[in-house]
């Protein structure tokens, strides 16, 4: 899958399936940083949230995802295409969306708990009507009925390795605490129906692998901090 610029590629992600430690993931990124193949990167490891971690039929489970961020993805792409044929590597626009980040409430339950979500369309979807669909009206939902996240961001897939599963695009969504997500994920049961069948509308629904993930952000310097 080649390129395209319809936007400014700057992440490329790395669906991590190995079943690694950690540490050794951590080190994969700091090299990254290093080789100039990243100029910052963030691992998001797969924990056990407040909701369920949902997998693919047939697809190993989710380990990690590696975002490697650059300002100029697509210079870099050919190099990680060449180096790392056998991964499934993702070139996306990074996009926000939503950031109505609230105060410190107070409850400490392990949060801020961000979940992430691959979105890969219909069959009688083209690429075009997809990222419309999902950029414009199904984000402004996003906005209306799910008041427990504080951020929503979308990361459109531009073009893809040849070991990486179709996918279109993968979301992060960010809820302060557990509380928020098992009691505010939604507005109300009118709102949840909204949202399902919008979603229905254009996205693949046994293609979607959803998980909780704790965020590790790698520097240059290549000393990791929470993010």
């Amino acid at each position: 899958m080649s390129p395209e610029r319809p936007e400014a590629a700057n992440t490329i992600l790395m669906s991590w399936r190995e079943p690694s430690a950690p540490e050794e993931i951590g080190r994969f990124a700091d090299e990254a940083v290093r080789a100039g193949l990243a100029e910052r990167a963030i691992v998001d490891r797969v924990v056990d949230g407040p909701g369920e971690n949902v997998p693919v039929t047939g697809r190993r489970p989710l380990r990690a995802l590696l975002h490697l961020r650059h300002r100029d993805a697509a210079e870099v792409w050919p190099t990680w295409l060449e180096r790392f044929a056998d991964r499934e590597l993702y070139l996306v626009a990074h996009r926000p969306v939503i950031d109505r980040s609230v105060p410190d409430a107070g409850i400490d339950d392990g949060g801020p708990w961000i979940r992430i979500g691959s979105q890969t369309r219909r069959e009688d979807v083209d690429p075009q009507a997809f990222r419309a669909a999902w950029g414009g009206p199904h984000a402004q939902l996003v906005a209306r009925h799910h008041p427990g996240g504080d951020r929503y961001a979308q990361h459109v897939v531009l073009a893809r390795s040849e070991a990486a599963p179709p996918v279109d695009g993968f979301y992060e969504a960010r809820f302060p605490t557990a509380v928020d997500f098992r009691t505010r994920l939604y507005d109300s049961p009118e709102g949840e129906r909204t949202i399902e069948d919008d979603n229905r509308s254009f996205v693949d629904q046994a293609l979607t692998e959803r998980v909780f993930v704790r965020r590790i952000e790698h520097g240059r310097a290549g000393a990791p901090s929470p993010a």
